[in-house]
């Protein structure tokens, strides 16, 4: 037993012991049809090191970069329907993009696409949780919000 989990013994742990361990979705938008954004080129760099970590960890990567709100929006609802979530033990979806507050306190983020709209970060956690995901039911399913604000 490691040592953080013989410091946690009566701890309820997710089990992370499938090949993969899990689904990254990971989601790049990095060019903007609104000139009120600039151009993220060296979020593909990021992106690259970011999927070699994920992959180095055992999760199996997948990624989006056409940008637009409903190119993201399929690629969201496509990685939790898709079969193979419920033979792995974790999902996560991390997405790089500018992105605003939607009011002050509301710890909700909206997401600049690239065809001048947005998507509100909580309806990327709505898509995740246990009904909406099914096949990630008790599994762990992480969200990263890396936006330029």
């Amino acid at each position: 037993m490691t040592q953080l989990a013989s410091a946690f013994p009566s701890t309820k742990r997710y089990r992370m012991k499938t090949n993969p361990r899990g689904i990254v979705l990971l989601i790049n938008i990095f060019d903007y049809d609104d000139e009120h954004f600039p151009k993220r080129d060296g979020s593909k760099k990021d992106m690259e090191e970011l999927k070699e970590l994920w992959e180095r960890m055992g999760f199996l990567v997948q990624d989006e970069n056409r940008g637009t709100k409903s190119d993201i929006e399929e690629a969201i609802i496509k990685w939790k329907n898709q079969e193979r979530m419920s033979k792995v033990d974790c999902g996560i979806i991390m997405i790089m993009a500018h992105g605003s507050e939607v009011s002050p306190d509301s710890g909700s983020v909206c997401i600049h696409t690239k065809d001048k709209k947005t998507i509100n970060s909580e309806w990327i956690v709505e898509q995740m949780n246990s009904v909406e995901a099914f096949r990630l039911h008790e599994k762990p399913k992480l969200l990263f919000l890396l936006t330029c604000r």
